[in-house]
């Protein structure tokens, strides 16, 4: 008997001429040639069973990270953890084909222009081979989505583009590239550049906008880290709550307080300087009376240090931040 999930119709995904936060389709049925980085070649199966297991591993809580070009997790080159939108759930979208794979999408400031003048008109998935049923013969199903990424040249061709003048079937076999030369020269005018730049300009031009914008992104984080009094703060937790800063500026200064706080550090005033008014984003999630309280805190710290301790001891990967959210759960918080 089938899982009962989560479905979508046609007229729940964004419009063409002006997409927004809301559902998309992501993935498209059927069997698609792949090849790892190290030249191994093997078949994805986006089946119907792919795609109703997918959708019931759903995504973390926190949302899963939209980047551009998976720039997030690349292998050579500058890594950029910067949110351009996040995946808050998952829905199948029945067709004649097969179930399609769906999201709903929150795009921040960053990714939104991307999508509405499109820049980037596709998406491109990313399984784990650890999450993947083996099929034989070479052919894997994915069980989990793992990452999500805007592009112009997706793994999967034939998949419902973000944004196209004319409304394309889902079951569309040409591969979408974007070669719309009038498109070329919106974009390229909206950067400033020629109307006859070509593709490798306008990427040139954008790559290095990114690599600025990582840069200043970078350089506050490490501000705001420097500013508060953290004698006891490792490298490992610095660099967990630089990458916090950097995807969620927010709850970054919230762990910076509750860090700052812990043994009674903090700054001289007693407070962190985040939690003073007339600071520029004022947080008081840990002062008494209000969040966790002190020593609350400490303890969250305490146990998040424990899980990770344990999680690394056992082989997995754990950042300070994922601990932090698992000693919340088996401490009762919301």
């Amino acid at each position: 008997m089938s899982t009962k999930i989560k479905t979508i119709t046609l007229e729940d995904l964004q419009p063409w001429e002006n997409p927004g936060d809301g559902w998309y389709n992501i993935e498209r049925w059927g069997e698609h040639p792949q090849q790892t980085a190290d030249g191994k070649k093997y078949v994805q199966v986006i089946d119907d069973e792919a795609v109703r297991a997918i959708v019931e591993a759903g995504v973390p809580e926190e949302g899963l990270l939209t980047d551009v070009e998976h720039v997030s997790v690349a292998v050579t080159g500058p890594r950029d953890s910067r949110a351009y939108g996040w995946v808050r759930e998952l829905a199948a979208l029945p067709t004649a084909e097969g179930l399609q794979l769906c999201a709903r999408i929150e795009w921040t400031p960053l990714g939104l222009p991307l999508v509405r003048d499109r820049i980037y008109k596709h998406f491109s998935t990313v399984y784990s081979v650890e999450l993947c049923a083996d099929l034989g013969g070479g052919r894997l199903r994915p069980l989990q989505l793992v990452g999500l990424a805007l592009t112009n040249q997706p793994n999967n061709p034939g998949q419902r583009p973000i944004t196209n003048s004319q409304a394309a079937p889902l079951n569309d076999n040409t591969n979408q590239q974007d070669n719309n030369m009038e498109e070329l020269k919106k974009i390229a005018a909206k950067l400033g550049l020629p109307e006859d730049a070509g593709l490798d300009q306008i990427l040139a031009t954008l790559d290095a906008l990114m690599a600025a914008e990582q840069e200043a992104a970078e350089a506050e984080a490490e501000t705001l880290l420097n500013s508060e009094n953290l004698p006891d703060l490792t490298p490992e937790e610095k660099k967990d709550l630089k990458e916090e800063l950097l995807t969620n500026r927010e709850m970054g200064i919230k762990m910076i307080n509750l860090l700052a706080n812990r043994k009674g550090g903090g700054t001289s005033g007693g407070a962190p300087k985040y939690a003073r008014p007339g600071y520029r984003r004022e947080t008081q999630a840990t002062r008494g009376g209000k969040g966790m309280g002190t020593d609350r805190g400490q303890l969250l710290v305490n146990t998040a240090r424990d899980i990770q301790a344990q999680e690394k001891a056992a082989g997995r990967a754990c950042s300070f931040w994922k601990a932090k959210n698992l000693a919340k759960i088996r401490m009762g918080q919301k």
